[in-house]
């Protein structure tokens, strides 16, 4: 079981490749179009009514305002993600996205435009920046840095490759095809997407890194947190102005470096394809960052990253025209600082609040930040004018705004926080009742505890399907949660899902319980639902992928066995609960005692036969056609 279980984890590891290419389309929006297809539209529009409009400044500005439109819609993006989880939210971005790109070539005017352009950061957000990171932060605990940092260098890479793919397409078949391509390839991306990807482990019985859940699992109450929480946090502000400001800087870096690497000598035939080299620079340095978040921690890998950032952004602005070998050198630098501040960010907030409140933080915190980095495409432009026109001084005022975020980040403690303070309201369902209404899965999750003490039945049929090992574990670990007297924790377990055990079983027990209730009948002729109980039993061992015995973990009679069983009780009810909670039946049994089957019971699975057999839960999928319901039976007396 453990191997298929390893096995299946495969998934898991393939929504790291799906995060990759997901960013190299964010890569494809944020540096391609500023880069290459505006020149395009400025071309095919230069001779228009409107020709004043199609210039770089004014496309840069536009390209600003289109993005933080995007970013703003992007928080209430998060509220669907929060809501909903990621996956529709992706589907939908790309499709919207490839649609846009479809209808983008196509546009007649300015104003059109800047639709098709603001729809097009709108999905990039939806399919990228929202969602790749929340998979992510809900797939991966332990090896968030590795997984996170391995997804983000899917943007020097798609730097490295999309500008060469669009830059043949456009000069071989046109501007139109070589949208087209991109939009296709997006639509593609949300078809695939709609059968691979699963928002959590936990819909294909795993667990985060497929490893078993750490005991400080936070509780429902602990898990999301309200809007104005997050926003009147300090800490949260700190991060979102940091990784913004950092954002803001790389993007202001990629957006215009083929202008500045033409300015510095480089003949503008080559200076696309130095540039495109130069992303390849990125693949290396995400991946080196990632490591380091791994092995460091975040914190002091943003701090790294951060004067490593001062350093080529100052020495960028002083490298002499001309040093063709430096430039390039620096541009591998520049690109290899290019993705990390999206994996940095989602990394920090896993680190600090934990990925159970990972979308109510990142909802807020990822769009402020988008609309930092947003702002890049303007501030470049401010920087040049600023310095006189100077592509090279852009780098000089990235330089210094690096350092600010030097500073930040080290005003930043790194340790791990809850926003929330203990409520005045002590009963978590009146807290539901009145939580902030946008975050339904919060009101979901006390629904399920509602549904858990009130909405089980009973039935002993099961339909044939397996139960995985991660369900199975977390069945039977919930019983070994529950408090005992003096923490003895007077039980031992037997879980049993290998099927010839369970056929040895059901052989074993169906004949002796026929024959005991054969026996009760003759007694009780008027009782004929005896055989039906019977028939029941037997039933249920037959189809049960799963059959948990209960036994105390040594001798114990009189008083003392009547305080286990309570305990032990105690311990089912846990696993029943948490059954019910996975979709999964139960049948609790005491009818092997009444049969006498007790001794072979505590020969064959009680170690060295000393613990005393206390009762038999069978588990498995139930059948629903015959579901009885539970029927409250009014023996309360209220003093």
């Amino acid at each position: 079981m453990e191997k298929t279980k390893k096995g299946s984890f495969a998934i898991g590891y393939s929504y790291v490749l799906h995060s990759f290419l997901s960013f190299m389309f964010l890569a494809f929006v944020l540096v391609t179009i500023s880069n290459l297809v505006f020149p395009d539209f400025i071309e095919k529009f230069a001779s228009g009514e409107d020709d004043a409009l199609w210039n770089t400044n004014t496309l840069s500005i536009a390209n600003t305002v289109c993005a933080v439109f995007a970013s703003v819609v992007g928080i209430l993006i998060g509220q669907w993600v929060d809501k909903k989880g990621a996956k529709q939210v992706l589907i939908a971005g790309y499709f919207v996205g490839g649609a846009a790109l479809l209808a983008f070539p196509l546009v007649p005017n300015f104003a059109l435009f800047c639709v098709c352009l603001a729809l097009i950061h709108t999905s990039m957000l939806a399919f990228a920046q929202m969602t790749a990171m929340s998979l992510l932060a809900h797939w991966f605990n332990k090896k968030k840095g590795l997984a996170l940092g391995i997804a983000a260098v899917g943007i020097p890479a798609g730097n490295a490759f999309f500008l060469i793919v669009y830059g043949a397409l456009s000069d071989n078949f046109g501007m139109t095809v070589a949208l087209w391509f991109f939009g296709i390839c997006m639509i593609i991306m949300g078809i695939l997407s709609t059968f691979w990807v699963r928002n959590t482990p936990q819909e294909l019985g795993l667990t985060p890194d497929n490893l078993p859940l750490p005991e400080n699992v936070l509780t429902i109450e602990d898990r999301s947190y309200k809007f104005s929480e997050v926003m009147r946090t300090p800490k949260v502000w700190l991060l979102m102005i940091t990784y913004g400001l950092l954002n803001c800087v790389v993007i202001a870096c990629v957006a215009q470096i083929v202008s500045y690497v033409i300015e510095k000598g480089v003949p503008e035939g080559t200076a696309t394809t130095v540039v495109s080299f130069g992303a390849l620079g990125g693949i290396v340095g995400g991946f080196l960052i990632s490591l380091l978040d791994q092995k460091l921690g975040t914190k002091k890998a943003t701090v790294l990253y951060t004067a490593i950032s001062v350093v080529v952004y100052i020495a960028m602005f002083f490298i002499p025209a001309g040093n063709t070998v430096l430039i390039i050198v620096l541009c591998l630098c520049a690109f290899a600082l290019n993705g990390a501040p999206a994996n940095l960010l989602a990394s920090m907030i896993i680190a600090l609040y934990g990925p159970e409140s990972y979308n109510s933080i990142s909802k807020i915190a990822t769009p402020v930040s988008c609309i930092f980095r947003s702002c890049g495409f303007y501030v470049a432009t401010l920087l040049m004018d600023v310095m006189g026109g100077s592509w090279s001084g852009v780098y000089l005022g990235l330089g210094i705004l690096a350092a600010v975020c030097l500073v930040l980040i080290c005003l930043c403690k790194n340790v791990p926080s809850k926003i929330r303070t203990k409520e005045s309201v002590e009963d978590i369902f009146a807290q539901g009742e009145t939580y902030f209404g946008f975050n339904a899965r919060f009101q979901e999750d006390l629904g399920k505890i509602k549904e858990l003490i009130y909405g089980r039945s009973v039935t002993g049929k099961y339909i044939d399907k397996k139960i995985s090992e991660a369900d199975i574990r977390d069945i039977v670990e919930a019983g070994t949660y529950v408090p005992s007297d003096i923490n003895v924790l007077p039980w031992h377990f037997v879980a049993v899902s290998d099927e010839e055990i369970l056929g040895n079983m059901n052989t074993m027990m169906k004949d002796d319980v026929y024959a005991f209730a054969a026996q009760i009948k003759e007694r009780f002729p008027k009782h004929p639902e005896i055989m039906e109980d019977a028939e029941t039993f037997a039933q249920s061992l037959k189809n049960t992928p799963l059959v948990v015995m209960a036994f105390t973990d040594y001798p114990v009679s009189g008083p003392d066995l009547a305080e286990e069983v309570k305990q032990i009780a105690s311990a089912i009810q846990n696993m029943l609960l948490k059954a019910y909670d996975k979709g999964i039946g139960s049948y609790w049994l005491t009818s092997p005692i009444a049969a006498m089957l007790s001794p072979q019971l505590k020969a064959r699975f009680s170690p060295e036969g000393n613990g005393e057999f206390i009762c038999l839960v069978t588990f498995g999928y139930p059948d629903t056609e015959n579901k009885i319901e539970l029927v409250k039976k009014a023996t309360v007396e209220y003093l």
